[in-house]
């Protein structure tokens, strides 16, 4: 995605969040047998984080096999409203792996086991509301004439609808004759036969006006205010509600976890840094957040300890380990005064411990160049030692102390009158 805006990761997985999270709630509705009421089951909720959770962890595996990058505005974008399409390179411009795709397998399977328990609890959830409704109704004369009265006004079939009502008192339904072998008090219900009317009205009523019966019920105060508003709204209520609860821990919790928020702020440019294929515009926003925590005297040791921790990375390339060393060294023309270079130098000499011979031969030639800008001149057992790949350990350190024991002697400062970046008049 070249084309794509940059911004910061964190934004991307925000925006992949939201559109993820209005995606999958259009994918559940219209999967399910009836979006009445569906936001009232648990499980729902469950099945909107399946959904949401694997366009986040697509969107990171994408990542980390170089596909896109979690600084992609148009890649979250893409992933989060079209994931299904993405794991089966349906989008132009994004490919996805196959181990990428066989990883999310089982977490699809169980996205579609939950959807189908589901539609069984909404199943049953609609049932026992229906039987609510159905015995308000019989017992309520006002309310049954104002159903019928309602579905013969929306209905689309009067003749079908009259057929119906009549096959009822002709024929009586099955669970009709179960309930007139015990028939309750008269009082309590006025016709026997009220019962499977008010179920046949109100689904023409829901086959006439799918989208709208519920409100119709309501303005026709056959169900109450508070049901409708309830089962209609409550799901947003619950988000709004959700939403309002995180904003508050984050905007009161947050200056109480400043110090662990930091810590993952280091902890994710730190990676972006060792990638090993990161992009060059990933490494110059990791170099750009570390900058200034090298100008800071507060944050300099802590910076520097988190470019170390880069450095002796594995997974390093010469190529950032060049740009790290590159802005050490820039960063140490403005070290104030009384430390100068020291605290560069310094820096360079506890990174030969790492493992690594290249990134060795990268700090020598960095030491040597330091040497040069500070006006002095190396020993060729020094400059023309650098232990090789196959040295041991010991050879490494004896070479370290060499090096040490140079700068003690010729500590890294400026002369009075030099200005920073100044080459100095010696040769190595």
């Amino acid at each position: 995605m070249g084309f794509s805006p940059d911004f910061e990761a964190y934004i991307c997985y925000l925006v992949l969040i939201i559109v993820a999270s209005i995606s999958a709630r259009k994918n559940i509705s219209k999967v399910q047998v009836s979006s009445y009421g569906i936001w009232r089951i648990g499980r729902t909720w469950m099945l909107l984080l399946i959904y949401v959770s694997i366009s986040v962890v697509l969107f990171w595996l994408l990542d980390r096999t170089n596909a896109v990058h979690d600084t992609s505005i148009v890649a979250a974008f893409l992933v989060g409203i079209a994931y299904d399409q993405v794991l089966n390179n349906q989008v132009t411009g994004i490919t996805v792996a196959d181990n990428v795709s066989a990883f999310l397998k089982p977490i699809q399977a169980w996205a579609e086991q939950t959807s189908e328990q589901v539609q069984v609890q909404l199943r049953k959830k609609d049932a026992r509301l229906r039987e609510k409704l159905f015995m308000r109704v019989e017992k309520d004369d006002d309310k049954f004439k104002a159903l019928k009265s309602l579905v013969y006004k929306t209905s689309n079939d009067w003749d079908d609808l009259d057929h119906e009502l009549g096959k009822i008192r002709a024929s009586p339904p099955i669970e009709l004759d179960q309930r007139m072998q015990s028939p309750p008090d008269t009082e309590d219900i006025k016709d026997i036969f009220r019962y499977v009317e008010i179920r046949v009205l109100y689904d023409e009523l829901r086959a006439s006006n799918t989208t709208t019966y519920d409100y119709l019920l309501k303005k026709k105060k056959i169900i109450r205010r508070r049901t409708y508003y309830w089962r209609r709204f409550g799901w947003k209520l619950v988000v709004g509600l959700v939403v309002l609860m995180i904003g508050a821990v984050w905007f009161l919790g947050g200056p109480l976890y400043q110090d662990e928020l930091q810590t993952v702020r280091n902890s994710y440019y730190r990676w972006r840094l060792q990638k090993p294929n990161g992009t060059v515009v990933d490494q110059r926003r990791a170099l750009a957040y570390f900058a200034p925590r090298l100008d800071d005297a507060e944050t300099r040791e802590a910076a520097l300890e988190d470019l170390h921790r880069v450095l002796a990375s594995p997974r390093i390339t010469p190529l950032s380990v060049d740009r790290i060393l590159h802005l050490v060294r820039k960063k140490g023309d403005i070290f104030p005064p009384d430390s100068s270079g020291e605290v560069m130098v310094a820096f360079f000499l506890d990174t030969f411990e790492i493992e690594n011979p290249e990134l060795r031969r990268r700090l020598h030639d960095s030491l040597r160049f330091l040497a040069k800008r500070y006006g002095h001149e190396v020993p060729p057992a020094i400059r023309d030692g650098l232990p090789d790949a196959n040295a041991s350990l010991l050879d490494v350190e004896k070479y370290e102390r060499q090096w040490r024991a140079f700068w003690e002697k010729n500590p890294p400062r400026l002369s009075p009158n030099e200005p920073p970046g100044t080459p100095g008049t010696s040769g190595v």
